[in-house]
């Protein structure tokens, strides 16, 4: 059995992106991981409950939290602010990619939609994929956003999500097309598998 492990954050797409890989992989196992900054823990619970609720499924959903506050105040105090959502993403598919290597998952998923937002472009998708040693699937990748909201409302998630407060340290002018060295060379001045193994320290479980 093929095993997912899907990046929820709260917002729209995300939820939706688990309903889809829910409903469309029937033999699959698909849990949780969340990165928790402190806030939205309600909003995550509520929208794995109510997809659970839209598909009938009676298991229990594992979620991994990982606490990332810490994480983000680094990518926040860097120099090159205009890269750190994509220094961020690369983070999470990082300890994603480690979790999954722990607990026997073979693909992660996100709700990335190609576009919508900085990290989300063609170049950069690329350059945050190459952090991950798992498959990224991305089932929103060409969907619009209004479909995505559409949907989200169909299934009973847009009324958690809504009250989703996004990313408070996001940059004003993030980095559009980020090149693969000099995203290296900023990651050099940052201890990255420090903050790996100390939020595998933190991690925690829960089940749903």
């Amino acid at each position: 059995m093929v095993k997912l492990l899907v990046l929820i954050s709260g917002g729209i797409d995300s939820p939706v992106a688990a309903y889809l890989m829910f409903k469309n992989t029937k033999h699959a196992s698909v849990d949780f991981i969340f990165f928790f900054i402190g806030a939205d823990k309600a909003i995550v619970k509520n929208c794995i409950k109510q997809v659970k609720k839209q598909l009938d499924i009676k298991r229990k959903i594992k979620v991994f939290i990982v606490p990332y506050k810490k994480n983000l105040s680094v990518f926040a105090s860097i120099y090159q602010k205009n890269l750190q959502c994509v220094l961020c993403k690369r983070m999470m598919l990082r300890i994603a990619s480690k979790v999954a290597e722990k607990y026997g998952y073979d693909v992660l998923v996100t709700g990335d939609s190609l576009g919508q937002v900085a990290s989300q472009t063609l170049e950069n998708l690329f350059v945050e994929d190459r952090a991950s040693n798992k498959p990224v699937m991305r089932p929103l990748i060409g969907w619009d956003k209004q479909d995505i909201v559409n949907l989200a409302e169909k299934i009973g998630t847009f009324e958690y999500s809504r009250k989703h407060a996004g990313c408070r340290v996001a940059p004003k002018n993030p980095r559009t097309k980020a090149r693969m060295e000099e995203v290296e060379r900023v990651e050099g001045d940052i201890n990255i598998e420090d903050l790996v193994k100390k939020s595998m320290k933190m991690l925690k479980t829960v089940e749903i």
